[in-house]
C-alpha cells in the first residue's frame, strides 16, 4: 500500500505490530546472499513477447542476489533469471522484452522469450505489426509462407481470419494468438 509503514528498519516481513503493515510478499534474508529488492515492474506490455502466464505478473530483482523473480497472481515467487550483476532496475520495453539495469556490469540486459511466440508469423522473435504485414503479403500478394505457421486463430487453416485475429490482438482488443 503506497505510503504505508512496513516497519523497516525495525522489522522485515510479517509482523504482528499494529503500527506496521505486513507486506503481501517477502523473502527472508537472514545470513543469505539476498539483501534488497532494487527493481520491480509489472509485465503488461501492448506487444506481448512472453507467454500469457507472465502477463500481469510482477517482476522484481535483488541487488545482492543477482536474480529476477516473478510474483504470480497467488503471490508466489517463481525464479526467472539469475547471474545478473547487481540489478538495480527493471523495465518492460515496447517490444515486450524485460530490461534489467545491471549496475555491477555497467550494462542494460535485455531478456527475451526465445521459444516460439504466438503470432510471430515472420520469425523475428516478436509479435508486432510486421507480422500483420507479413500475413497481408502472403494472403494478397503471393509472398512467402509464414515462418511459424500463420494459423494464429487456431482454426486449422491460414486465411484472412488469422489476419483479423492478429490485428485485434495487436490493438489490444483480442485474445493472445494460439
Amino acid at each position: 500500500f503506497a505510503g504505508g509503514n512496513y516497519g523497516w528498519p525495525d522489522t522485515e516481513g510479517p509482523t504482528s505490530n499494529p503500527a506496521y503493515i505486513t507486506p503481501l510478499h517477502y523473502y527472508p534474508n537472514n545470513n543469505a546472499v539476498e539483501c534488497a529488492i532494487a527493481g520491480g515492474t509489472f509485465y503488461a506490455p501492448e506487444v506481448r513477447q512472453f507467454p500469457p502466464l507472465y502477463v500481469e505478473s510482477y517482476f522484481f530483482s535483488d541487488l545482492c542476489g543477482g536474480w529476477i523473480r516473478r510474483l504470480d497472481g497467488n503471490l508466489q515467487s517463481n525464479g526467472f533469471a539469475t547471474g545478473i550483476s547487481s540489478p538495480v532496475d527493471l523495465l518492460v520495453g515496447q517490444d515486450g522484452s524485460l530490461y534489467s539495469l545491471a549496475r555491477g556490469a555497467g550494462a542494460v540486459v535485455r531478456i527475451r522469450w526465445m521459444q516460439h511466440l504466438e503470432g510471430d508469423v515472420n520469425g523475428d522473435s516478436s509479435t508486432n505489426d510486421a507480422d500483420a504485414f507479413y500475413l497481408i503479403n502472403y494472403l494478397y500478394a503471393g509472398g512467402p509462407a509464414p515462418v511459424q505457421g500463420g494459423d494464429v486463430d487456431g482454426n486449422g487453416s491460414v486465411n484472412v481470419d488469422d489476419l483479423t485475429y492478429l490485428i485485434a490482438y495487436l490493438l489490444g482488443r483480442g485474445p493472445t494468438p494460439v
